[in-house]
């Protein structure tokens, strides 16, 4: 009797933020509603629907908002192809959530998990530092807000917003994009539904996978062994990903010596000539060929 009162008010407080499907809320109820509506309902509606009653309840903290965005894209890319309406398309599919949340919780369904976890402790201590970490870097450093790539990703965001899917190329006008535009129609989404400024809601998304990766590595590792040791330094060494390895192939580099217009002596100086070590060029120089610099 407890646990069914307890599902009925959390079930209540999730309702509440449909709220913003049809009100102006303040900011902060604007972006929790938001975050609940991104990061949160569609998982729990997958994993009460289809998910494994004897999940543990820490699947559902770190799978819940790895799924909901993946669910919501889908919705709203499917609905907003036949409707060509982005807005319509977002508060549909953000509705069509709730509603299946409230069959979920009127068929009996909404069973949270409670099996013991076979990740360790340290797997979530270091979930939970992994995304403390990223979250301080942001916090000290304000450039990463706009690093590297993201005034790209911010332009197909915009573009996305601006006239709906799919994007045109907004770098080349007029002209078809040719590029995987399926995170930036979620990022245009979460950006919609939250209120938040376009590179902020890079951040916040940026923040979630965080947090959800040192876990998610940590339970596929689950699968194959049960040594506690070793499924915490697959989670450690995976946040590293392959490319801060990859220095360990460089010499196939070499194999360059073989083939091309300049061969021989002659590829083995140009090759040594442009080694860097000491700026961002690195990452090219510790590429094995004939690889990409993608993790």
């Amino acid at each position: 009797m407890k646990e069914d009162h307890r599902n009925r008010i959390i079930l209540g407080l999730l309702l509440l933020t449909a709220l913003s499907l049809f009100l102006t809320l303040p900011g902060p109820l604007r972006l929790i509603s938001g975050a609940v509506q991104a990061f949160m309902i569609p998982g729990l509606v997958f994993l009460f629907l289809v998910g494994d009653r004897k999940r543990t309840w820490m699947d559902s903290v770190f799978f819940i908002p790895v799924i909901s965005p993946v669910l919501l894209t889908i919705s709203v890319l499917i609905t907003c192809l036949i409707t060509g309406d982005l807005e319509f398309s977002l508060k549909f599919s953000t509705g069509l959530f709730y509603i299946l949340l409230l069959v979920c919780f009127m068929s009996g369904r909404f069973d949270w998990g409670a099996a013991a976890s076979p990740v360790p402790r340290s797997v979530i201590l270091l979930s939970v530092g992994y995304g403390l970490l990223i979250a301080l870097s942001y916090q000290i450093n304000d450039l990463l807000l706009i690093r590297s790539d993201a005034w790209y990703h911010g332009s197909v965001t915009r573009e996305i917003l601006a006239r709906g899917i799919p994007p045109m190329e907004p770098w080349l006008p007029d002209r078809p994009i040719r590029y995987m535009w399926i995170y930036h129609l979620f990022l245009a989404s979460w950006k919609e539904l939250s209120g938040l400024s376009l590179f902020r809601s890079m951040i916040a998304l940026n923040l979630i996978s965080a947090f959800s990766f040192p876990y998610l590595m940590g339970r596929i590792s689950s699968f194959f062994t049960t040594d506690r040791k070793r499924i915490f330094l697959v989670s450690l060494i995976a946040l590293a990903g392959l490319e801060s390895a990859s220095w360990i192939g460089w010499p196939l580099v070499f194999m360059r010596v073989f083939s091309g217009e300049v061969s021989g002596m002659e590829e083995v100086r140009r090759i040594i000539s442009e080694l860097s070590f000491t700026g961002p060029g690195m990452i090219h120089t510790l590429a094995p060929f004939p690889t990409y610099m993608v993790n």
